[in-house]
């Protein structure tokens, strides 16, 4: 299992990616990858939701290997609500709104 495998190209993680509205174009690599994205999502709080999608899917991961749990989309989000909300409590200020709109409209 490579990272690039595990964060873009596997079934769940694209699960995860569609369910934020988060595109790859997957014929680009690495930065070149993540700048497109991050351009067509156009949003300042890019960076913050990709780091928490990943750590979420990296969490998840984990539990799914060492713990028994069942690979869950439902799992997966309720990680990230949780991780998110610790980025609204340490958010900038300049940033903190966006991210507080943009999480209350999270399903």
């Amino acid at each position: 299992e490579t990272l690039a495998h595990l964060f873009f190209t596997c079934t769940f993680s694209q699960w995860c990616w569609r369910f934020l509205h988060i595109r790859w174009d997957l014929s680009q690599v690495g930065v070149d990858m993540i700048i497109a994205a991050r351009r067509d999502f156009n949003s300042r709080i890019f960076r913050e939701i990709l780091m928490v999608a990943c750590w979420a899917i990296w969490k998840h991961r984990n539990e799914v290997i060492f713990d028994g749990v069942p690979l869950s989309l439902g799992r997966w989000k309720s990680i990230f609500r949780e991780e998110f909300s610790i980025i609204l409590h340490r958010a900038k200020p300049y940033l903190k709104l966006e991210l507080e709109t943009w999480f209350c409209n999270f399903r």
